[in-house]
């Protein structure tokens, strides 16, 4: 009985979503070519590559060397294998969601523990460099709040991974996992065959993730269609502005980017637009969650423990933006 519930009411959800998306064809329609727009124009360029060189470097045994210049900073302040250095660095320089991607693939290749996986998971699975350069600064506000932007995207992340270190993951030796991935590797040189074979799999693999990543991104944002709807149904209640506002903070939650560009739309004020869109990028929103999901889909990572470290550090960042908006 239990069972036939949950499924009417799964059922029922899915037949008023279904309708109201084709009742409102031209609404979804839309959404649907926002989040198909950009994934094409931002996420395809700007993942894809990175997607199939990192995979080649890990099944190539070449990550090892990539990190050797930061091993020196980072080694002593994380404590982490030399895996753990590369997932965290491509993680922080490739963005979302190379972070998770990596973590994947480090572990099922036995180069970092589980427990090692799921520690860089809760800090290193953020928005890249190329994202924040090309979609937030000189887009949302000025250069003129972009090292406040950084540390808010990057260097809040870095001193919770450290907190996290030397507090909850102080008694685990992840350095120890240098000795399993030292006796891995091939005392011979890469061969051309496996250099084709290793990066035409690769290649398959990326596409293959990217369009998964792709869908997710416009199954979102044509759920905002539906979202749509509802709001207009208390427009009674509320103001225009404040019914624009309210679709900008569902499509946040929903899909980041289609919620950026909402944001973009309001015309608020330099300092509120820097505070709104870092508090939705803290958070990431379902889309960049459900895509990450899918990348440890395959690995016995906790789905709990990794966004209750998401919803902790979305607060810290929410609560240090209050504190910016206080003093300016």
């Amino acid at each position: 009985m239990k069972y036939f519930i949950k499924n009417l009411v799964f059922a029922s959800m899915f037949t008023i979503l279904f309708l109201i998306l084709l009742i409102h064809a031209q609404d979804t329609k839309y959404y649907a070519f926002t989040g198909l727009n950009i994934w094409y124009q931002h996420m395809l360029p700007a993942l894809l590559p990175f997607m199939i060189l990192s995979g080649l470097m890990i099944d190539l045994k070449l990550d090892g060397y990539i990190i050797k210049p930061f091993k020196l900073v980072i080694r002593p302040l994380f404590q982490i294998s030399d895996a753990g250095i590369y997932t965290l660095f491509m993680g922080f320089l490739c963005g979302f969601p190379m972070g998770a991607k990596i973590a994947a693939m480090e572990y099922k290749e036995g180069n970092i523990s589980q427990k090692e996986a799921e520690y860089l998971l809760c800090f290193c699975n953020n928005f890249g460099p190329a994202y924040f350069f090309s979609f937030i600064c000189n887009n949302i506000y000025s250069q003129k709040l972009m090292l406040s932007g950084l540390f808010v995207l990057y260097g809040l992340p870095l001193l919770y991974g450290l907190f996290l270190r030397h507090s909850i993951y102080k008694n685990e030796d992840f350095c120890s996992q240098n000795d399993i991935r030292n006796n891995k590797k091939s005392k011979m040189g890469i061969s051309i065959k496996d250099l084709i074979t290793y990066t035409n799999s690769n290649i398959i693999k990326s596409l293959s993730q990217i369009g998964l990543l792709g869908g997710y991104m416009i199954l979102c944002n044509m759920l905002m269609s539906a979202v749509t709807v509802f709001i207009n149904h208390l427009s009674f209640l509320i103001t225009p502005d404040s019914t624009k506002r309210l679709e900008t903070f569902f499509y946040c939650v929903l899909e980041i980017s289609g919620g950026i560009l909402s944001l973009k739309s309001l015309n608020l004020s330099e300092t509120f637009s820097f505070i709104t869109a870092h508090a939705a990028l803290a958070f990431n929103g379902l889309s960049c969650h459900l895509q990450t999901f899918h990348l440890i889909s395959d690995c016995p990572f906790s789905r709990k423990k990794y966004m209750l470290h998401k919803m902790i550090l979305c607060s810290i960042t929410c609560i240090l933006l209050f504190i910016f908006i206080k003093n300016n």
